[in-house]
């Protein structure tokens, strides 16, 4: 291995460069991870077609030229920097969804920057990187070693940081952390490939059962770096990266950077055009996910076998998205064309216009020749006035559709309000209005005859709106100053007319008897207080007949609605629910939304209803 220079690899220098441009992007400011992920995305894309030209005329390789004319030509159709920035924005979505998607276009160079965004948010790292409450002492100076480590990495201090993560790993056995980290130093600061390999070897081994990914990215590391040997300085040693690159891939076939790695191990093989069919295999995975891998491709010198066939790659998902967006401006044209026709929509038109502008926008897009990214986006936009298409006939039909359902609704809400208030409700309506009547009658004459006995009856009632607040009588209403006065001026009518009717027998038959008529005055006068309280009793008792009279309604009254509660739900039940079964088979709803539809529909809210039925 001694012959082999890391230095001397074409590809390396280039991940080496695009690992540079990563950390001066994330060493300039302090602005969250993925916006400093998002910014070098930037720095790397454009600097690639830079990056392709200055390894070309270091390069002494014959065919270098070629390569680069055959790159540079594809990167031109693939982007340019007025998409860029919607590429930048559609990579920061993806690594924020799924940190994975960050190799998409660096692959091997993000390494370091995720293990330590890892620390913060990964729960598994930062158990690993805590410790432990019950962690041994010599645990304990490691993990503090490690972190000193780590201090002077970030800091730039290569030369402390690889000592202290040798102390770490030295003094704490299986420290799969610090071998890692040890494994990227000698890798990317340091160039020291067989140092590099030994660390990631020992990162898997101790990784292994503990942490899947670590132990994934280690074992692509060492993958990388046999694929390196084997390409520059021993030939021999192929199928060793292979076999590394495919057991990464076969422990966790869903992560790109294991698929994309075994792809560029299949993509170098000596024998790579046997392999062609599970490379270009592997790379549809990878595009159908994430289409900025396809950039990558590009660029990347593990694929320099394969740039005719990414060419031949690329032309084919180009095709497949100008198709794409082909087909829906087309459906989009149909749509309009019949809507015009259509005086439904003659209430929108400010919104068709627009829209018929904007696809003719995107027609004529279609006759110039566009990177690939930019039909995406074009495909994008599509897409989106499809769907505000869609909304507009979709909006307008629901409105055509309600309308025509209020207009039923409506219909049948008033027969059902006129079936239930003149047929099924009308006798138990004019009970409780009877029910009332009385109530109020009764309260009222309480208030001018109180009695002691209609205090408790009236109780009884006091949650009708009528009764309650009224003031209930204290005393019978005979002790009162009225029965007195009605008491005295019947004693005295009475005493008048037994006088009028005395004096005038006297006068026709006993002319004179004037003692005895004086005798007959003296005792009428003497008893006018009796006649006085059997007039009060007759009268009493009429007033307490009539207040029995009321009590005896009210009570048959209340006995009726309250034995005639359940029946006339079964009434009203039975009344609504044909009305119901009419609202189901027009609108295809259940029956509880049904009769909820025709609640409303009695209310009159039909804007509650629009929203239950849209």
């Amino acid at each position: 291995m001694s012959i082999f220079k890391l230095e001397d690899s074409i590809e390396y220098r280039q991940i080496r460069s695009i690992y540079r441009i990563i950390e001066n992007s994330f060493n300039s400011g302090d602005n969250g991870f993925f916006a400093q992920a998002s910014r070098s995305f930037n720095m790397i894309v454009s600097q690639i077609e830079r990056e392709i030209e200055t390894i070309s005329k270091t390069s002494s390789l014959a065919n270098e030229s070629a390569l680069l004319y055959s790159r540079q030509e594809l990167l031109a159709s693939f982007i340019n920097q007025q998409v860029l920035d919607p590429v930048c924005k559609e990579f920061s979505s993806k690594i924020s969804k799924d940190l994975k998607h960050i190799s998409s276009i660096a692959n091997y160079s993000y390494a370091k920057r995720v293990l330590w965004h890892d620390y913060e948010n990964n729960e598994e790292f930062k158990a690993f990187h805590a410790g432990t409450a019950d962690e041994s002492a010599e645990a304990k100076m490691a993990r503090h070693n490690r972190k000193k480590a780590e201090d002077y990495y970030k800091n730039g201090n290569i030369e402390n940081a690889f000592i202290s993560f040798i102390n770490a790993e030295e003094k704490n056995y299986g420290d799969f952390l610090s071998c890692y980290q040890l494994g990227l130093l000698c890798f990317f600061e340091k160039a020291e490939h067989e140092s590099a390999l030994n660390f990631f070897k020992k990162a898997a081994k101790f990784a292994q059962s503990r942490s899947k990914k670590i132990f994934v990215q280690s074992t692509l590391f060492c993958g990388l770096i046999y694929r390196l040997i084997a390409l520059n300085a021993m030939p021999e040693s192929y199928p060793q990266a292979l076999s590394t690159l495919k057991q990464a891939y076969e422990i966790d076939p869903e992560n790109p950077s294991a698929i994309y790695g075994y792809a560029q191990g299949l993509a170098c093989s000596p024998s790579y055009t046997a392999e062609l069919q599970q490379t270009m295999s592997l790379m549809l995975d990878l595009v159908k996910n994430n289409n900025i891998f396809l950039l990558q491709m590009i660029y990347d010198r593990a694929f320099d076998n394969l740039l005719e066939e990414i060419d031949m790659f690329y032309n084919g998902v180009y095709n497949e998205a100008q198709n794409a967006v082909t087909e829906i401006t087309s459906k989009i044209d149909d749509y309009l064309e019949r809507l015009t026709s259509d005086s439904s929509y003659s209430v929108m038109p400010s919104k068709i216009a627009a829209i018929k502008a904007e696809n003719r926008e995107i027609n004529a897009s279609l006759e110039n020749n566009k990177a690939y990214f930019q039909l995406l986006a074009m495909r994008q936009k599509a897409e989106k006035l499809n769907e505000s298409l869609q909304s507009i006939i979709k909006e307008v039909g629901e409105n055509k559709n309600f309308s025509d359902f209020k207009f039923f609704l409506e219909d049948i809400s008033l027969k059902c309000s006129d079936e239930l208030n003149n047929d099924v409700l009308k006798p138990f309506i004019t009970a409780q209005k009877d029910f009332d009547r009385k109530i109020k009658e009764l309260i009222q004459m309480n208030k001018i005859y109180p009695v002691l006995e209609t205090e408790t009856f009236l109780g009884n009632y006091k949650k009708t709106s009528l009764g309650k607040g009224d003031p209930l009588p204290s005393d019978d209403w005979r002790n009162n100053k009225i029965y007195s006065l009605v008491k005295t001026i019947s004693g005295c009518f009475v005493f008048m007319i037994l006088f009028t009717a005395l004096f005038g027998y006297a006068l026709l038959y006993y002319s004179e008897m004037a003692l005895f008529f004086k005798i007959t005055m003296a005792l009428n006068v003497i008893l006018s207080p009796l006649y006085g309280i059997v007039c009060g009793r007759i009268y009493y008792s009429f007033i307490e007949s009539k207040r029995g009279r009321i009590m005896d309604e009210i009570k048959r009254l209340d006995e009726f609605i309250y034995l005639s509660e359940k029946k006339k739900i079964d009434l009203v039940a039975d009344t609504k629910r044909k009305y119901i079964k009419m609202i189901v088979e027009r609108k295809n709803v259940n029956n509880a939304l049904a009769e909820q539809i025709l609640d409303l529909g009695m209310e009159g809210k039909f804007e509650k209803v629009k929203t239950l039925v849209s």
